[in-house]
């Protein structure tokens, strides 16, 4: 009897992960974003061209309370340097934008948006628990409003367009409503993971705000992402690539948050 339970989990995880996929001209392209923290951009597209774009951010530039006419806190400014080279990728392939999705909240993933909604009237995409009155929750680290957010999404959410398919993964930790997007592509698993998984290390949880958890960091990772194929490619929100596989025996941040809270496995 047990055997056949664990069968049958298994049957169901594997056609979990082959529901959703991406079509047969589907295209990936990478745009590094942000001097400073180094920020990935994904741009996707699909059958007729049509893209998603996760993760737009763009160069900042940091202006102290002092110098702003209402002092009333520091903000960044969105230079358009970056928001630039998105738009000539956007261009040079004649790639349509038709969604922005935000793996979360934070500024250095989003500076673009602007840019793109006024331009090409991307409908905007994230978890509700990262919005904030209508917004992106770092809304307010800007000297100008970004676009409202049109449409959260849930957990287990599939997002199509275009025939892509991905599917919504909730992993908080990071920031309350973190997000990671998982697909395959020709029998290939990909993973999105925003901030949550990096290479050999996560994203911080040190915020002033308090919006940050170890713990649920560290359950998102092992709980929801480890539950992945090992052969899964993780493109993530900062530098290189990396896959399911490595980062389960070389993440030494996940090595150490399971000494706090899993010291028994």
């Amino acid at each position: 009897m047990k055997f056949s339970v664990l069968v049958l989990l298994f049957l169901i995880s594997v056609f979990a992960f082959a529901e959703v996929k991406l079509p047969a001209n589907f295209k990936l392209y990478r745009i590094e974003v942000n001097t400073f923290w180094q920020t990935n951009c994904y741009i996707l597209t699909g059958e007729t061209n049509k893209a998603i774009i996760i993760d737009p951010g763009d160069e900042l530039k940091f202006i102290p309370k002092e110098d702003r006419e209402i002092q009333d806190r520091d903000v960044y400014h969105s230079t358009g340097e970056h928001a630039a080279r998105i738009d000539f990728i956007i261009k040079k392939y004649n790639i349509t934008p038709q969604m922005i999705i935000y793996s979360h909240g934070h500024l250095d993933h989003l500076s673009s948006a602007t840019m793109l909604k006024e331009k090409y009237k991307c409908e905007t995409v994230m978890h509700k628990g990262d919005v904030r009155d209508g917004y992106p929750k770092d809304n307010r680290l800007f000297d100008l409003p970004l676009p409202k957010v049109d449409r959260t999404v849930e957990d287990g959410e599939i997002i199509k367009l275009d025939g892509m398919e991905l599917r919504v993964i909730h992993t908080p930790g990071h920031s309350p409503g973190g997000i990671s997007l998982f697909t395959t592509f020709n029998g290939q698993p990909y993973l999105f993971s925003g901030d949550t998984l990096l290479y050999h290390t996560t994203g911080r949880t040190n915020f002033k705000d308090g919006s940050g958890s170890d713990k649920l960091l560290f359950e998102s990772i092992t709980k929801r992402l480890f539950a992945l194929p090992d052969d899964t490619i993780v493109f993530p929100g900062h530098y290189e690539y990396t896959t399911i596989g490595e980062e389960k025996v070389s993440n030494y941040v996940v090595d150490s948050y399971r000494k706090l809270f899993a010291p028994e496995d």
